[in-house]
């Protein structure tokens, strides 16, 4: 995911690797840690077992291949040496891994978007397309995503290599790069992918409109009922909470991706070749992106009472399952 490289040592300077490797640090055990407990949770609790938690428990696994395998070998190469230093076969399943998962995370949350909003407003419509809480319809978007994400992401690998560069102190340096062979291929790739990225924003800021529409429509019909509005209140006041606890996950993945994004569509449609994107700034939008991947555990640790719950249990003795009122469970 790094951009082209004149000088590693006038662009990677001390306090900027210090910096970098810190955060890696960071995010390689805070990400590997919460990537692995969300699924931990979801599976010993089974009112958690329902179709929103299966996707995020998809997003957690997107995220821990990057926290496990992609941070650690970016901190060897951008702390421990600026020399790549796992081969060819390294620099390929890196980039390849970064790319899938930012795609994988985006169709996800694509899918929880149209699952809620069929939820919400069509609640009927969702029953007859799925089987139970997790039903086969939700297994087969969930091997399509990554079959897709694998399929698309698939250029990434081929075009990333090794290369040797020549810094201004006369001495080489092997990096992992992107070098692609007919530069108009280079430019329609990235703009698919960016106007793909773009789509799928725009479609989840529709059904989250509209979700939230037919929320506040029926929360205020709820509030004017007098009989049994308590209970009614009570699952409205549930579903809207899940709501803005995905709400707030989309915005934060478009947040931290698309700096990222929006540099590599610079890079490519630029007119003067001779104008370079540092390095720099690929490595800090890149860590932006990879931020994203832990901030998942976080949110669900707080605003869910029955996720924090659940990761109190998991390290504790105790093996009696929580008492989980209904109220404080995302439908």
């Amino acid at each position: 995911m790094r951009g082209n490289k004149t000088d590693l040592k006038n662009d990677f300077s001390n306090v900027f690797r210090i910096s970098y490797g810190v955060a890696c640090a960071l995010l390689i055990v805070i990400g590997t840690f919460g990537n692995i407990v969300i699924p931990l949770i979801v599976k010993r609790n089974k009112r958690l077992r329902n179709r929103t938690y299966f996707w995020l428990v998809n997003l957690s696994v997107a995220d821990l291949l990057i926290c496990s395998v992609c941070l650690p070998i970016t901190f060897t190469n951008t702390v421990v040496s600026l020399d790549w230093v796992l081969g060819e076969v390294g620099c390929k399943i890196t980039s390849y891994i970064i790319h899938v998962s930012f795609s994988v995370s985006a169709l996800t949350l694509l899918a929880i978007s149209w699952d809620r909003f069929l939820a919400v407003v069509f609640p009927l419509k969702l029953s007859s397309l799925t089987a139970g809480e997790t039903g086969r319809t939700t297994y087969a978007i969930l091997a399509a995503i990554w079959i897709f994400a694998s399929a698309t992401m698939t250029p990434i690998a081929n075009v990333h290599s090794v290369k040797i560069k020549l810094n201004s102190d006369g001495k080489t340096s092997k990096i992992c790069k992107d070098s692609w062979s007919n530069p108009d291929f280079e430019k329609y790739y990235w703009v698919f992918l960016f106007v793909c990225y773009g789509l799928v924003i725009i479609l989840m800021i529709i059904l989250y409109c509209a979700i939230g529409n037919v929320l506040f429509s029926r929360k205020i019909i709820a509030e004017e009922i007098t009989i049994t509005s308590n209970r009614r209140l009570a699952h409205l006041r549930s579903r809207t909470k899940t709501i803005k606890m995905l709400c707030i996950i989309v915005v934060l993945f478009i947040v931290l991706w698309s700096p990222y994004f929006v540099l590599k569509i610079l890079k490519v449609l630029k007119s003067d070749k001779n104008t370079k994107i540092s390095s720099k700034a690929f490595a800090a939008t890149s860590m932006l992106g990879i931020i994203n991947s832990l901030c998942n555990f976080v949110i669900y640790a707080a605003m869910n009472k029955v996720f924090r719950d659940g990761v109190k249990q998991l390290f504790t003795r105790r093996k009696k399952v929580f008492p989980i009122p209904l109220q404080n469970v995302g439908l």
